[in-house]
């Protein structure tokens, strides 16, 4: 009776282990791609708010900003941070399909 539990305790803690592996380079995985793309849309947002930051500061006309900021509104940074990050999600996405497509076709 001792070898039969010693037997089913090892086979499945082999299968745990498996799982656990298996499941544990999935979620590193997708953890580094979200903290990558939460990084790379932090630095093209501040990027683009330096930029307009710099511009306006340079510019000592108030007509000139007055017109600046009817054109450029408050949220644009955010916008175009968000289309970059969809575009860096979407090439990662399609990377990923293509990786595994080209894995599949190896066999």
């Amino acid at each position: 009776m001792g070898a039969l539990a010693s037997f089913l305790v090892s086979v499945f803690g082999s299968a745990f282990g498996f799982l656990a592996t298996y499941f544990g380079k999935k979620v590193a995985i997708g953890t580094a791609v979200g903290v990558t793309l939460l990084a790379v849309t932090t630095a093209f947002y501040l990027a683009i708010k330096l930029l307009v930051v710099g511009l306006v500061s340079q510019v000592s006309n108030q007509w000139f900003l007055m017109a600046f900021y009817a054109i450029w509104p408050s949220n644009a940074e955010l916008c175009i941070s968000a289309c970059v990050a969809a575009d860096v999600a979407a090439f990662l996405y399609r990377h990923q399909l293509m990786t595994i497509r080209a894995v599949a076709t190896a066999t």
